[in-house]
């Protein structure tokens, strides 16, 4: 694992002069004349964000939070595209993940390459190959992206480690929008290929996922800030599991004015049974700094001859103050219950455990 993350850095490095040089270049070149300029070399632009965070529970140890609290808690990524004509560009994402005390940190590498992949795109289609970001649900593209999320993470039961999800595929993304009359738009994508999910069973393991064939569709209404969309996959998970999976969401977001609404529900039939996680999130902009938040998030874990009914519940409120769009602070409280606790070991003979937990963090991107 060493040996990895000192290529990463190094690879890191390497990309970050590269980009480096290339916008010094295209600085030299503004300033001459059009008619002594050579050909054009790629467009080269440098995204990156932090979040860090302070987090602690009143006992339990749930997500990585113990009760005496945990600074290691954080997520950053430096992205870096190259728009190589005006229909292709490479993209690039490395990423740094840090879950506090959890044992899912032993599947994170401390630099991790997040995406790679080519697009090309013609008129309302394009088409990604690499390992592209899958296109699901409203939050996965951007799910580490602080500045955007009203909570340090997105739903855990929808998005988060240990819920069967996936951020990438290794395979194709094909990706096209209709236009449609009255103000109407579709945009829809299919993808293919191969990924990787952390299962909890007791303690973590990782799954290796072949052959994922899923579709993607969201729908633009007329009403302004609304729009719906809804998606499905099926995939072979390789041994010890050995089953086809399938997967379906649907997926509501509605902006307007100073309000903010979102609520998505999937659910997943793995063979031996069935999983269902939901959230409905509330937001109002209280103003033009200061976001106030509520969430619900839900999930039903049923295993077939074993046990079903519900797995995890988690209220969340939170306060946000934005110092500018690209500088955020959140102060949120979870009340939860349920078996997502690490500490005590999850025990479905036993009552639910009732766990209280608060972040506090700081996101900036750029």
């Amino acid at each position: 694992m060493r040996q990895r993350n000192v290529f990463s850095v190094a690879l890191l490095f390497l990309l970050s002069l590269a980009g480096g040089s290339g916008l010094f270049a295209q600085d030299e070149a503004a300033e001459v004349p059009e008619e002594e300029q050579g050909p054009a070399g790629p467009k080269i632009t440098i995204h990156g964000y932090l979040t860090q965070a302070y987090a602690r529970s009143d006992g339990a140890e749930i997500q990585g939070i113990p009760e005496d609290g945990t600074a290691d808690y954080r997520t950053a990524a430096l992205q870096i595209r190259a728009d190589m004509t005006e229909q292709d560009t490479f993209a690039i994402q490395l990423s740094h993940e840090r879950f506090g005390e959890s044992d899912i940190q032993v599947f994170q590498d401390d630099l991790a390459l997040d995406w790679i992949f080519f697009e090309h795109q013609f008129g309302e289609s394009s088409v990604k190959v690499g390992r592209v970001p899958i296109p699901f649900g409203i939050y996965n593209e951007v799910r580490d992206v602080g500045t955007l999320l009203p909570f340090y993470r997105p739903s855990t039961n929808f998005y988060g480690e240990g819920a069967y999800t996936s951020e990438t595929v290794d395979g194709i993304v094909l990706s096209h929008g209709f236009d449609l009359s009255g103000g109407w738009r579709l945009d829809g994508d299919a993808h293919f290929g191969n990924w990787e999910f952390i299962n909890r069973s007791g303690g973590f393991e990782e799954r290796q996922v072949r052959d994922s064939l899923g579709v993607e569709l969201w729908l633009e209404t007329p009403v302004p800030g609304l729009r719906i969309g809804t998606g499905g996959m099926r995939y072979h998970v390789q041994e010890p599991d050995g089953n086809d999976w399938d997967t379906w969401h649907v997926s509501l977001e509605e902006e307007l004015g100073r309000f903010a609404a979102h609520a998505e529900y999937k659910s997943i039939d793995f063979g031996q049974g069935t999983y269902t996680g939901w959230y409905a999130h509330l937001g109002f902009r209280a103003t033009d700094k200061i976001t106030v938040n509520a969430q619900y998030d839900d999930s039903d874990l049923n295993i077939d001859f074993f046990r079903e009914g519900d797995f995890d519940d988690d209220l969340a409120l939170g306060v946000n103050y934005a110092f500018r769009p690209n500088l955020v602070l959140k102060l949120e409280h979870h009340w939860n219950e349920g078996y997502t606790p690490e500490d005590p070991p999850q025990n479905f003979f036993a009552p639910p455990v009732e766990t209280r937990y608060w972040i506090a963090s700081l996101s900036a991107s750029f």
